[in-house]
């Protein structure tokens, strides 16, 4: 059980602890709340209990990941309220009298346990459990490291300094060994860290810091939160050190406000490490007669793809090259090369060299920003992708008009739907929102509008737009959209029929 103390933890539960500390001080005594009664049923991990003891009671927040998620059969509140889907994360506001005080919630479930909670909306936002018994406990917490765990940090080979105090002194920074593992980066930093994947983004939830480390000097505190570093998404632990490596002595590290989704920018002072791996590496060998490189046939230049991502801008195609021959144009956007991102022209290049007989490419649609899968033979043959011929003067990969079919055998998709589609959200949940409508389009003549948020396709969840295009492509040529009115919380069926 934790009590929120990091920055970035303070800000996240800051608000919900102090709304329901003010609420819980005139509130009357709680009402019997039955299981039955409950509005929805989620099944879920128990990943962070946060405690906050007053006079008289304890009040928790209880943080669930949700694993599966249904509403309840008979709910006694009436109130339309929108289920969360798995992966997402719900608090539920508890509390426990002291003493011989009497009243509260019977127990507050370990953390890692995985139970399942009836719970009912809160009017300030979160959700509260039925009263007094609000869960079933369906597994203890594991034993041994879980699959999130982290690996605790290794042990420092190097012997400590002699103290110059009889105070115990605070442990240092671990050294890395010559060879280290992936993880070793975050003992170089001084973290401990949980590792969570988010739509394929790591997200690193602190839960320890080495005091006098480069995390610590910079602010981070346990229950702080990284979700990027210097402008970019981390994908992995290799790609943190990369990122790291590209960079200055002078690292910015995103950190979340898990609570409201804001992200807030830390200076890490990351010299040290980048010294340490530069007096490590061995001196370059010669390098041997080149071989014949491989050529796509394109210049390209550095630019943003997004708030942190960036992404290579055609500037140029040779002609008769594998790219001219695959469609790509001048002004295209790569963003990239056989599932590799293509942050910069190095890595372009490393993906065509390793490539084999046909490199994956994905281009951004700059006007729709919808990114386009495009196959590009390397050894001369033209390549068939979905790119649509140019059209002199007009922008690459044109919205679709209401004539488009989809691709015989490969489903429907935005465009044959006639809609581009965006990230989004309603009440702090993840949807699908509409950006633009072709007109006559079978999404247009459906009803779809710009600003519509689309949470479900038949019976499937969906929450973003690559989960989107999957449900889409099995769904065949008549389904059903699930549309959120994001003022009333209900959900509108919208039957849809491709021609």
């Amino acid at each position: 059980m934790r009590v929120a103390t990091g920055p970035v933890a303070r800000m996240a539960m800051g608000a919900a602890l102090a709304a329901s500390l003010a609420a819980s001080a005139t509130a009357p005594a709680q009402q019997p709340q039955a299981k039955e009664g409950a509005s929805i049923v989620v099944d879920g991990v128990v990943r962070e209990v946060f405690r906050s003891p007053r006079q008289s009671r304890v009040d928790y927040i209880v943080l669930l990941e949700v694993n599966r998620a249904e509403y309840g059969r008979a709910p006694a509140d009436r109130r339309r309220v929108l289920a969360p889907a798995p992966g997402d994360q719900v608090y539920v506001h508890l509390f426990q009298a002291i003493g011989n005080a009497g009243g509260g919630y019977n127990a507050i479930p370990e953390e890692r346990s995985t139970i399942r909670a009836y719970l009912y909306p809160r009017s300030e936002s979160g959700w509260v459990g039925a009263f007094p018994d609000w869960f079933d406990q369906v597994g203890g917490p594991p034993s041994g490291r879980g699959q999130n765990d982290p690996e605790p940090p290794a042990a420092n080979p190097a012997p400590a300094p002699a103290p110059s105090s009889p105070s115990s002194p605070a442990p240092s920074a671990p050294t890395p060994d010559a060879e280290e593992p992936s993880g070793g980066i975050l003992q170089r930093l001084g973290i401990r860290a949980e590792q969570v994947k988010v739509s394929g983004r790591l997200v690193l939830k602190i839960l320890d810091v080495v005091p006098n480390s480069p995390a610590a000097n910079a602010g981070f505190e346990k229950g702080d939160a990284i979700v990027g570093v210097n402008g970019d998404f981390i994908t992995d632990l290799d790609h943190l050190g990369s990122s790291l490596a590209k960079g200055g002595p002078t690292a910015t590290f995103t950190a979340l406000n898990v609570r409201n989704g804001q992200t807030v920018p830390v200076k890490v002072d990351v010299g040290e490490i980048l010294a340490q791996d530069r007096s490590r590496k061995p001196e370059p060998a010669p390098e041997p007669a080149p071989a014949a490189r491989r050529s796509l046939g394109v210049k390209a230049e550095k630019v943003r793809a997004g708030i942190f991502a960036t992404a290579l801008r055609v500037t140029a195609v040779e002609d008769g090259s594998p790219a001219a021959k695959a469609g790509i144009e001048p002004g295209d956007v790569i963003t990239a090369a056989d599932d590799r991102k293509t942050s910069d022209v190095g890595d372009l290049e490393a993906a065509v060299q390793k490539s084999g007989p046909v490199l994956n490419l994905k281009v951004l649609d700059t006007r729709t920003r919808r990114e386009v899968p495009v196959q590009v033979h390397m050894d001369g043959d033209v390549a068939s992708g979905p790119r649509t011929p140019p059209v002199p003067g007009g922008p690459v990969n044109p919205i679709p008009g209401p004539a488009s079919r989809p691709a015989p055998g490969g489903g429907a998709s935005v465009r044959s739907l006639g809609i581009v589609v965006e990230a989004g959200t309603a009440d702090l949940l993840p949807v699908v929102k509409v950006a633009q409508v072709t007109p006559g389009s079978p999404a247009a003549k459906a009803g779809i509008e710009p600003g519509d948020s689309i949470v479900g396709i038949n019976d499937k969840v969906v929450f973003a737009p690559d989960l989107f295009e999957e449900a889409l492509r099995t769904a065949g040529n008549s389904f059903v959209l699930n549309v959120l009115d994001v003022k009333t919380g209900r959900k509108t069926p919208v039957k849809i029929d491709l021609p």
